[in-house]
């Protein structure tokens, strides 16, 4: 992970785990780019705000997570165990490492806004609402090579799917709905591809 992608996260994290930190004051800071290093910069930035509106707590959890490897301790994920809608977002970025990108996407209202982090290697969007510190839902794509509760993994047939979870409330050619587990799969010549898991 190189500085700025540090620096990104660090800016990220503070917008939306503390969105209502936001002061009058104005911090300018130049930065020459030629004398950069990730390390004093990434503590100016922790360091700069007030003691009182970052506990100590939330600073190592930041900075736990800048140090945490994308790969190396990744012990794979169970959607509906360690990774489902309502699981912190502190958490996910500890089990899932540093996300592939981030973005904002705005909604009709400031209320509306949610945050879209995105891990490609993992096969995992997930999404979080303004203001809020816990994952609101997430999909689960056809590279996700984690598993589902009760073992189901993508890419299986649908036959296996109701064996293990009962008949669905709903089901198409394309979509396999169980609403009471939270979650909707996709589905190509009856083979899970995609799915999307949301609060019941």
């Amino acid at each position: 992970m190189n500085s700025w992608e540090k620096l990104l996260l660090v800016m990220v994290l503070i917008f939306v785990l503390y969105p209502k930190t936001v002061t009058s004051d104005t911090d300018i800071v130049v930065v020459d780019e030629n004398s950069f290093h990730a390390a004093d910069l990434e503590n100016t930035v922790l360091k700069a705000r007030p003691g009182s509106k970052f506990p100590k707590e939330k600073i190592q959890a930041i900075e736990k997570t800048l140090g945490t490897s994308d790969k190396s301790e990744f012990k794979g994920i169970i959607i509906g165990g360690n990774l489902t809608a309502g699981t912190g977002l502190e958490q996910a970025i500890r089990m899932l490492g540093f996300p592939k990108s981030l973005a904002v996407e705005r909604g009709d209202r400031p209320e509306q806004d949610r945050t879209v982090v995105e891990y490609a290697d993992h096969g995992i969007i997930i999404y979080v609402l303004n203001d809020k510190k816990r994952i609101e839902s997430l999909d689960v794509l056809k590279e996700f090579k984690g598993e589902f509760f009760n073992g189901i993994k993508m890419g299986e047939k649908i036959r296996v799917l109701i064996n293990k979870w009962g008949i669905p409330h709903s089901m198409d050619s394309s979509v396999v709905h169980y609403p009471e587990k939270g979650i909707y799969f996709n589905i190509k010549d009856n083979v899970l591809i995609s799915a999307h898991v949301f609060h019941k």
